[in-house]
């Protein structure tokens, strides 16, 4: 049974609100208080608190540290770093190296949400709802093989339709003639449906989908 999109939003709205009394040892740093970690981002998230900072950093496998900012007005700011070696002094700022000697527990199951996509489900695929968090989804029935983080530029049959459900963008495929493809682009909730599938480029936060289940992709590039 196939999740709505928006009861998949729901659960996502839920995970990144829940604040945990204790956390598991996964996310035990080193601290380091009034400390900027400067340089070496890649990425920063709005409105967690910082043990869902240091939770995300730990299953993105990119991250090995992390400077947590709450700013006067109550807001807060998690910068995802890919190093730790620069440093400076900036009041209130929290900064963190993330112990991840342990393995990472993504949950491999139907509707359950992971930081990281190389670590996400096995029984379908995984679906960006946003930049680092993923959700696991059956593939639509039309559309079995899906690519998560991958634009097909270019090649566009008609205009892009949004607002629509990563499903509906695979039924309208499937039913016009001439499209063999999609990407679907979750930030915009964009819909570009493709007449051949030329070359694939590397883009956080898409999924392309294939009509057919075995795609064959012209000179594939990360870019």
């Amino acid at each position: 049974m196939l999740l709505s999109f928006t009861l998949l939003s729901t659960l996502l709205a839920s995970k990144l609100s829940q604040v945990e009394a204790s956390r598991e040892p996964q996310c035990q740093s080193s601290i380091f208080l009034d400390t900027d970690l400067t340089g070496d981002d890649l990425m920063h998230i709005a409105r967690i608190d910082q043990s869902v900072c240091c939770e995300t950093c730990y299953n993105y496998a990119q991250c090995t540290a992390y400077t947590f900012v709450e700013n006067e007005n109550g807001t807060s700011i998690c910068y995802l770093k890919s190093g730790s070696e620069n440093r400076k002094t900036k009041e209130g700022a929290i900064s963190a190296i993330v112990n991840k000697n342990a393995t990472a527990l993504c949950p491999n199951v139907l509707g359950g949400t992971c930081a990281d996509e190389s670590h996400c489900c096995q029984q379908g695929y995984c679906f960006p709802n946003g930049n680092i968090i993923y959700s696991c989804l059956l593939p639509p029935t039309k559309c079995p093989s899906q690519m998560t983080n991958f634009d097909l530029p270019g090649n566009d049959l008609q205009q892009a339709m949004y607002g629509v459900s990563p499903d509906t963008c695979c039924d309208v495929c499937a039913s016009t003639a001439g499209c063999v493809a999609y990407t679907y682009v979750t930030g915009e909730t964009g819909c570009y449906l493709k007449k051949s599938l030329g070359e694939k480029v590397w883009k956080v936060g898409a999924v392309t989908g294939f009509v057919t289940a075995t795609p064959i992709m012209e000179n594939p590039s990360l870019q």
